[in-house]
């Protein structure tokens, strides 16, 4: 049955010193697309000046990329690690023009930075000064997120990637958006309750796992259309579960039958990896199709955690 896509536009924005993380990232984009996008319906066009620009003499090359690519972007990517690129008419580099660009018409950016060592000799003109300039600059105005290789870059940019369109697709399907066969949002809102509890799982290949298990119970006489499960954070954030954390299978989009229920196991390790420090997960909400969030208790999660804690230290008596 044909399903109704939504794609997003994302530009790829970085100087010419991350050739690596470029050619990573629309990896990224093209797994994303294939295997959480297709649960989400939705993808994303990773948008580039290699494949996305073409010859154009109508005025100077910063302007043209802004015409033919920029402005019709939805969200952006950069990425950043010992240069800042070269001067633009306004800005310091292209890269930060096209960054102010999709900020100044409501787009989020997501900007990243290699903590990788700079060779001593990139450090013998002003680009790495510069770039340290911007960045405290960036600092001061919003969220920045750091790298220690391509490979951390990658599973990053999967998370963030699902939050950030998951938070464009709830907003885009809010407004009067047809839910499957059955109509729209005037529709009533089911009944769905979450159960957080902390679980032990196992043993699997010999090793028992420690897990926060999550719930979706469809208490209603009508199908509720799961779409995602996200956990809020004390940083104002949001994290995207996008696979069961046991089982590795993806939290895709799906039918709930009433009576029925969805489980899905976390494991807040996992978690923990993309939190800054002082950072804690405050709730846990399901959407389903046309944006509506439901939301689960916070004493719940809280007891749920402080179990995980203790189950863990148990699975590591038991393994040695």
């Amino acid at each position: 049955m044909p399903v109704q896509k939504l794609t997003y536009r994302c530009l790829l924005i970085s100087p010419s010193d991350v050739e690596k993380e470029r050619d990573a990232i629309e990896s990224v984009a093209n797994h994303w697309n294939a295997q959480i996008g297709r649960g989400l319906e939705a993808a994303v066009e990773m948008v580039r000046w290699e494949s996305h620009a073409r010859p154009d003499m109508s005025g100077p090359p910063q302007d043209v990329i802004n015409r033919q690519m920029v402005d019709d972007c939805d969200f952006g990517i950069a990425v950043f690690w010992s240069r800042l690129g070269s001067p633009t008419a306004k800005h310091p580099s292209g890269s930060v023009e096209e960054i102010e660009r999709l900020i100044a018409k409501g787009a989020n950016v997501m900007v990243y930075f290699s903590s990788a060592a700079v060779p001593q000799e990139r450090l013998r003109d002003d680009q790495f000064s510069k770039l340290q300039e911007i960045r405290k600059n960036y600092q001061e105005r919003g969220l920045l997120a750091t790298y220690e290789s391509v490979e951390a870059l990658k599973t990053k940019v999967t998370l963030h990637l699902t939050s950030l369109v998951s938070s464009l697709l709830t907003k885009a399907r809010a407004g009067n958006q047809p839910i499957p066969s059955t109509g729209t949002l005037t529709a009533p809102k089911p009944d769905i309750r979450l159960r957080i509890r902390a679980v032990l799982v196992g043993p699997r290949a010999g090793q028992m796992g420690a897990f926060v298990s999550v719930d979706v119970q469809n208490h209603s006489p009508m199908t509720f259309y799961f779409q995602s499960l996200s956990f809020a954070v004390s940083d104002g954030s949001g994290l995207m579960v996008t696979k069961d954390a046991y089982t590795g299978d993806l939290a895709m989009a799906r039918p709930i039958q009433p009576g029925d229920s969805l489980t899905i196991l976390v494991d807040p390790q996992d978690l923990s990896k993309h939190l800054g420090p002082g950072v804690t997960l405050t709730n846990v909400s399901v959407t389903d199709k046309i944006g509506r969030l439901f939301l689960g208790d916070v004493f719940e999660l809280r007891d749920a955690v402080t179990q995980w804690q203790t189950n863990i230290q148990t699975v590591r008596n038991v393994h040695g």
